[in-house]
């Protein structure tokens, strides 16, 4: 994915033909990237939060 974009930047700097298409990809990883790793764990701790609180303590 890092080597896609880093792949992709040449093309957009240089080509004023593909810019728009390399540009929307460059985004388009980013923004899956940030959504795998931030939004989807952060949506899993607040769904099971819940669940973890109500469960008994066992010494």
């Amino acid at each position: 994915m890092i080597t896609t974009i880093i792949g992709l930047v040449p093309l957009a700097i240089s080509s004023d033909m593909y810019r728009p298409l390399t540009l929307v990809i460059i985004f388009g990883l980013i923004s899956a990237t940030a959504l795998s790793l931030v939004v989807v764990p952060a949506l899993y701790l607040l769904l099971t939060r819940d669940d973890a609180a109500e469960e008994p303590v066992l010494d």
